[in-house]
């Protein structure tokens, strides 16, 4: 199979080009005060973003908005509390380009254990 076709439909020629895979990795850990996740977008996929999708317990899920930097990779920090036995979840989103399909991540999730 090509990698495009074209059709005519009256006047118009659409030329269909599909979209190359992505796949959207994400890590992270989390501290009393602070969450810090990180990962990347293969293949690289230039000057983009990807959206953060943070849930807590009790409160409002936080989507950020974070630029993809060298590689395609991304770094968010998020300061706060986060208590013990809390239960954080997060998911990163590529919503993709002309050329490159969109991803999602799998969910992580995040949990600080009292260790004694």
């Amino acid at each position: 199979m090509d990698d495009h076709a074209e059709t005519r439909w009256g006047a118009a020629k659409y030329v269909i080009k599909p979209r190359k895979r992505t796949e959207t990795l994400l890590q992270g850990w989390m501290l009393p005060e602070q969450l810090h996740l990180w990962g990347h977008v293969t293949p690289d996929v230039g000057a983009q973003r990807i959206l953060l999708h943070v849930q807590r317990p009790a409160q409002p899920s936080l989507w950020e908005e974070v630029p993809l930097g060298p590689g395609s990779s991304f770094d968010f920090e998020l300061q706060g509390s986060f208590p013990f036995e809390q239960v954080v979840r997060a998911t990163a989103h590529f919503d993709g380009t002309n050329e490159f399909s969109s991803s999602v991540s799998e969910t992580i999730t995040l949990i600080i254990n009292i260790a004694g």
